[in-house]
């Protein structure tokens, strides 16, 4: 994968992206570089302890693939072919009385650990970079489809048409989290080990895969001590109840061979949901379960390499049901239009990186990423909301942009010259004296302020950063290695929506830049760090640490360190005295400030 931080990114994913369309020739558009860019900053502001290079690929890939079927170009799941084929055959077997269907579940936007589904695969995609799949799912209860990360647990099932999870396949799950995206992502299922496999002994491929597999091993020849991986083919029984001892917890099936041996299949702790999926008379076809030789009996447990088929009891023909739908779907396509009546190009999905120097008046929807060069608030005599004043650095030109909030004061905690922002649903004009601005609106579709600076995902996530001596620090996407020589701190009260300082105007604080007035003040931290290059231990840097990144280093509040005595204080800030960290810094333009660290990451 290319280097350069979070920019050489989006440039792999793009191509990465662009090699599946090529390769499954399915007439989606590339997405667009801003689009990309936010999808990315959205997965690492939900995944802060740190992301991967397939975490992030398969983000971008899904929330691409929603977005193409939100402008018509996909099925919902009863116009599905599969799912019209299930109709068509109808039920052959009963469906679980306590399953929660997909559109429950994307209507409450939760499902509940222990919920239990019944779905039916519609697609399975690969992930683009990567041996993962992500499966369409749909239930003949609902009219929609939701999208899951299949376990790796699972992959070597996954063969094309030929393996035992493809198009058409009925599984059965529960542990399942919901995962709700931001924006244009839909809500998609992560990933679960708790999945049951639905066979029929009808379908050819099932009857042959339970003869070949499951019909050699029997509970006697375990007990006879056979060695190897055992695969048992069993009817359950009886479930007996749950039982519990102190955290500890399971649940007994009874299972019976065909020789008529009764061997308990015991589920463990958060595996005893598993037991929701199974109902009593069904065939369980076990796929190396562990054995356990410690008691009088042997006893079959749900091993980590432990997979679970089940035969349901068929339906009588008298019994057979079919759903149909109750209501009808109107599918309309989204139309892209460049341009709006008054001639402003609309650079949504434009497939490159807009940089200053690029602009134009009447352009709107773009996006821009750089640092910021100037933060402050428009001063006008008017009695009308001022706005903020926000100029940002791509190294090609300074652009100069007007932010209004929804609320009066700046929303968007700590933003200081040097910073790494990314900024989404801009428009540009011209100024009375020919001078091209632009204006964002925080109400805006589409709109969004980031301060990349601010996220520790870049950090902790080596796909996002490259490591650098200070020396050769340029800014972008580069972190430093370095160790903590000593910590000077102090305290000061600050404006927590903006995070700067205030003052103190006869009894009431006030705010210089949201140039209001303040309820309450925060204690906050101002630290002096001395740091040392790790690869130039020659070389001393003098960092300034404040608000949020000083408490990622001292991880203790300024509350609780006031209350502390001297002493204490003292001895707790030279305890990092030789502590190595892995830092981000920003260019300050205050006080001839040399770096200030934004972010301490976790200890190395």
């Amino acid at each position: 994968m290319a280097g350069n931080g979070i920019l050489g990114f989006i440039e792999w994913a793009r191509r990465e992206l662009e090699e599946y369309r090529r390769r499954h020739d399915d007439g989606a558009a590339a997405p667009g570089w801003a689009w990309m860019m936010a999808c990315v900053l959205s997965c690492c502001q939900a995944h802060p302890r740190g992301v991967t290079e397939g975490i992030l690929l398969a983000e971008l890939f899904q929330t691409w693939g929603e977005r193409e079927r939100g402008r018509g170009r996909g099925r919902l799941a009863e116009n599905h072919p599969v799912m019209q084929m299930k109709r068509r055959r109808g039920a052959r077997y009963q469906h679980l009385a306590n399953a929660v269907t997909v559109d429950s579940i994307l209507e409450k936007k939760f499902v509940s650990l222990d919920a239990v589904m019944e779905v039916v695969v519609l697609d399975i995609h690969v992930l683009p970079g990567s041996n993962g799949y992500l499966l369409t799912l749909g239930d003949l209860s609902s009219g929609n489809t939701v999208d899951h990360y299949l376990h790796r647990k699972f992959f070597d099932m996954v063969q094309d048409e030929e393996g035992t999870i493809k198009r058409g396949r009925d599984l059965r799950m529960t542990g399942c989290r919901l995962r709700v995206g931001a924006g244009s992502c839909a809500p998609r299922l992560l990933p679960t080990e708790h999945l049951v496999v639905l066979l029929d002994e009808d379908q050819e491929h099932d009857a042959m895969l339970l003869g070949a597999q499951f019909l050699s091993d029997t509970f006697s020849s375990i007990q006879r001590g056979a060695a190897g991986d055992h695969h048992i083919y069993a009817k359950l029984e009886k479930s007996m109840e749950t039982e519990t001892n102190g955290d500890r917890r399971w649940k007994t099936i009874l299972l019976v061979d065909s020789e008529g041996i009764t061997v308990p299949f015991v589920l463990w702790n958060d595996q005893v949901s598993i037991a929701n999926l199974l109902s009593d008379g069904s065939m369980l076809a076990l796929e190396r379960p562990f054995v356990n030789y410690d008691t009088m009996e042997i006893g079959l447990e749900s091993g980590t390499c432990t997979r679970i088929y089940c035969v349901p009891p068929c339906l009588q023909l008298e019994q057979e049901v079919t759903v149909a739908s109750d209501h009808e779907t109107c599918l309309g396509s989204e139309v892209l239009i460049p341009s709006n009546p008054h001639g402003a190009v609309d650079l949504n999905d434009f497939p490159a990186r807009l940089l200053v120097k690029d602009l134009r008046p009447k352009m709107f929807n773009l996006a821009v990423y750089g640092t910021v060069a100037f933060v402050g608030r428009q001063i006008s005599s008017a009695k009308c909301r001022q706005p903020f004043i926000l100029s940002i650095n791509d190294d090609t030109g300074i652009i100069e942009i007007e932010l209004q909030f929804m609320l009066e004061s700046w929303c968007f905690g700590q933003v200081y010259s040097g910073q790494l922002v990314f900024i989404s649903g801009l428009a540009t004009y011209a100024d009375t004296g020919g001078r091209m601005k632009c204006s964002w609106t925080e109400s805006t579709e589409g709109a969004s302020f980031v301060n990349v600076s601010h996220l520790t995902a870049v950090i902790s996530s080596p796909c996002l950063h490259s490591i650098v001596p200070v020396s050769r620090w340029s800014g972008y996407g580069q972190v430093c290695r370095v160790r903590v020589e000593r910590v000077e701190l102090q305290l000061h009260k600050i404006h927590g929506a903006c995070g700067r300082r205030v003052t103190d105007e006869s009894g009431t604080w006030f705010c210089s830049f949201c140039t209001r007035s303040c309820d309450q003040a925060s204690l906050s931290f101002h630290a002096d760090v001395y740091l040392f290059d790790v690869g130039e231990p020659g070389r001393e840097i003098c960092a300034r640490v404040d608000g949020e990144a000083a408490f990622n280093l001292l991880q203790v509040s300024p509350e609780t360190f006031r209350t502390w005595p001297e002493d204490e204080q003292v001895m707790y800030l030279l305890s990092f005295d030789g502590e190595e960290f892995l830092v981000s810094f920003f260019q300050s333009q205050v006080k001839n400030l040399i770096l200030v660290v934004r972010f301490f990451n976790f200890k190395i």
